[in-house]
């Protein structure tokens, strides 16, 4: 084969010096994909873990349950990111979107780890951890088009989420209100198995949550967007909050 060395003509630079033929979305994917072949050092905890979803999720539910950990960084205080555990950064919001019977998961945290959905959805006894990103029935009560990019929020983070965006239903963090729509606690019930699993204390897990409008109900959707509307009206403070969490 033919070789050429380097030189001022080759390879292709433009007069900054930086080179003309490089496809940054590439690069990155490929950055990525060796980034999730090598095991990575938790920046939690300092162990090299196998599963770097699972793991960091892990930490999550730990520190969501009240469990005291040794470790290195805190988990972030609300909504913490399932691929890095920080809080309220904008990089790290996660959308979801759904081809044939693929499910897509997109984000620009710079922690992102690639999985596949359904088994993790799933969960199995070698990886109970079952927090992956999923759609609030609340937010978008609308059956998606197809291919449609949607907001979406990590499941174990999902209780937090309601209590903050739809305060006016019930949920574990907030109840009291309207019953909540059977699919979206479908959507983030946690299983005791799972929990004990991860290592959380029986004495830690909470009592089944049990204000859930039956299956067949559904979500009442010009009840959801009438919601919506009269938060828009509210208060500026309740309203903020709002936007935040959705």
């Amino acid at each position: 084969l033919a070789s050429v060395k380097k030189n001022e003509a080759f390879p292709y630079a433009f007069d900054n010096g930086n080179p003309a033929l490089v496809c940054q979305q590439g690069t990155q994917l490929l950055i990525q994909q060796h980034d999730d072949k090598v095991q990575r050092v938790c920046h939690l905890c300092g162990d090299r873990p196998g599963n770097w979803r699972a793991h960091i999720s892990t930490h999550i539910l730990r520190f969501i349950r009240g469990v005291n950990e040794a470790l290195r960084l805190p988990v972030g205080p609300s909504l913490p990111c399932g691929f890095c555990a920080r809080s309220n950064l904008q990089e790290c919001e996660v959308h979801l979107s759904k081809k044939g019977k693929a499910t897509h998961i997109t984000t620009n945290c710079h922690m992102v780890s690639t999985f596949h959905y359904k088994p993790a959805e799933q969960g199995s006894k070698t990886t109970p951890c079952r927090n992956v990103p999923v759609v609030c029935g609340l937010c978008f009560p609308d059956p998606p088009r197809p291919g449609a990019v949607q907001r979406a929020q990590w499941r174990y983070n999902m209780a937090e989420h309601v209590s903050i965006a739809h305060s006016e239903y019930s949920s574990p963090l907030s109840p009291g209100g309207t019953r909540l729509p059977h699919e979206v606690w479908e959507s983030m019930k946690l299983d005791p198995t799972e929990e004990t699993a991860l290592g959380i204390p029986t004495a830690s897990i909470p009592r089944v949550f049990e204000d859930v409008a039956g299956p067949d109900e559904g979500v009442d959707r010009a009840d959801v967007v009438g919601k919506k509307r009269a938060a828009k009206k509210s208060a500026p403070g309740t309203s903020q909050r709002r936007r935040t969490g959705a």
